[in-house]
């Protein structure tokens, strides 16, 4: 996939600006945009190839990933940082909103209805 495909199928998604980018659909839109790439890389049937990943940590496996990037051709680490990027951002406003609602799911705080 380019670039430009790329921009297409974010604008079709979510809209002019991202106007209709939740949690949600992000972490939707990031999932089959990977998984479309998967499949083209790796057609049913042939075989996968497992090597030996000296990651024990999620940081090391984050360390991996971002010095990976740095061998890919320009177009695909722009997309696959952009696609990085937006599901860790929506991810931290999905972790917020959660908290600054969680009062509301306990109990705490004032009940609507009630003076």
């Amino acid at each position: 996939m380019d670039l430009v495909e790329f921009k297409r199928r974010v604008a079709e998604y979510f809209g002019p600006s991202l106007s209709r980018a939740t949690p949600a659909n992000v972490r939707e839109f990031v999932d089959s945009i990977y998984a479309e790439l998967w499949r083209r890389e790796h057609p049913p049937g042939a075989p996968i190839e497992l090597g030996e990943d000296s990651a024990s940590s999620f940081e090391e496996v984050v360390k991996e990933f971002f010095a990976k990037v740095l061998d890919y051709p320009p177009e695909q680490a722009v997309i696959a940082l952009w696609l990085t990027a937006i599901d860790l951002c929506f991810s931290a406003i999905e972790e917020g909103e959660a908290e600054r609602f969680a009062p509301l799911f306990r109990g705490e705080g004032s009940s609507l209805g009630e003076e």
